[in-house]
This record gives structure tokens, C-alpha cells and sequence, in this order.
């Protein structure tokens, strides 16, 4: 019995990958977004470490107005290449146009970007999404001569966001009160 399993060569799926992201590029320059999407979305599902892919895609999904999805689609992008600087550029745009529009509300201020994960972590237990701004601003010595480490919500989901800051704030303040007493009573 023959063996009828096709082995695929990895860089035909490459050149399979770069043939829809072209046309997906060829179809975003004709602005025909929808189509160029499908290609984008064909491209990832060929070769998913595509940062290019990712990238036009974020592009795209701006064009469509559904500017969140941009910013993750940025995201991973930077994830697969972190120095991808037409990825960086664009996710800063972004970011800076929606907080210009209002879309984006500083909720918290944090010395060390690390404070900032951690209630960002938070907040995406609740299902909030969140993002970390100006993480690069601060150095170890001089942590807040920048402004600090900023971090910001949707305004829709400010109030909620805030409830849970505010609630993760009550419970140090209990477990720092409770040590308190507990040292009292040993001393």
C-alpha cells in the first residue's frame, strides 16, 4: 500500500503565504478592504509569524473602522518582530488618535511599568481590555521624572475599570492594615 500523504515543503507555504498577502496588498492600494482582509486572513492561516500579514491587517481593519481589532493586530505584529518599526509607528498613531477622539482615558499613573502589568492583568480578568502607555519612558533611577507609566481604558469601561482599581486598592490597604495589628500583637 502506498503512502498517499502529500509532504508540503515549508517554503512553498511561504511562497503560498507572501502570493495572498501581495494580493491582499494589491487589494487594499484598489481599496477594495473586504477583499483585501480575506487575503490577509488566507495569508496568516498559510504562515501565522507573518508580521507583514499582521500588519496590513491592523492597517485594513482601520480603514474599516474597527480601530481594537487594529491595535491587536499591531500587536502581534511587534510580538513576531519587535523591531518592526512601520508596526510600532502605527500602533502609536492609533493610539494617539483614540485617546484625541476620546476613545482612551488614563485611569492610573504607575512608577514602574511592572505596577502597571499587574492591574492591567487585573483589569483583564474582569474582561476589561487595557493598554500600558509610555512603558519605555521610565529607567530604573529616575522611574516617575517622565510622568510615569500610564494606564488607560476605554471610556466606556472607565467606571468598571475604576471599581476594580479601586477594590484591588481596598484589599492592600486591608492586608497592610491586618500585618500592622498582627505586628502589633507580636510586639
Amino acid at each position: 500500500m502506498e503512502d498517499s500523504t502529500v509532504e508540503t515543503n515549508p517554503a512553498d507555504l511561504f511562497t503560498q503565504a507572501e502570493a495572498h498577502l501581495n494580493q491582499a496588498e494589491l487589494y487594499y492600494q484598489q481599496e477594495k478592504y473586504d477583499d483585501s482582509l480575506r487575503e490577509c486572513d488566507t495569508a496568516l492561516g498559510i504562515d501565522p509569524a507573518l508580521a507583514d500579514a499582521h500588519n496590513l491587517r491592523g492597517v485594513i481593519l482601520e480603514e474599516l473602522g474597527r480601530e481594537w481589532e487594529a491595535i491587536s493586530a499591531y500587536r502581534q505584529a511587534l510580538q513576531l518582530d519587535p523591531d518592526f518599526h512601520e508596526a510600532k509607528n502605527n500602533l502609536a498613531t492609533l493610539k494617539s488618535d483614540l485617546v484625541a477622539q476620546g476613545g482612551l482615558i488614563t485611569i492610573a499613573t504607575f512608577g514602574y511599568p511592572t505596577e502597571a502589568y499587574l492591574s492591567k492583568a487585573k483589569l483583564a480578568a474582569e474582561g476589561i481590555e487595557s493598554f500600558v502607555a509610555d512603558e519605555m519612558m521610565t529607567t530604573w533611577l529616575y522611574p516617575t521624572t517622565t510622568g510615569g507609566v500610564r494606564l488607560q481604558v476605554r471610556e466606556a469601561d472607565m467606571e468598571q475599570a475604576l471599581e476594580v482599581l479601586s477594590q484591588e486598592a481596598e484589599a492592600i490597604e486591608l492586608t497592610a492594615a491586618e500585618f500592622d495589628e498582627e505586628e502589633d500583637s507580636l510586639g
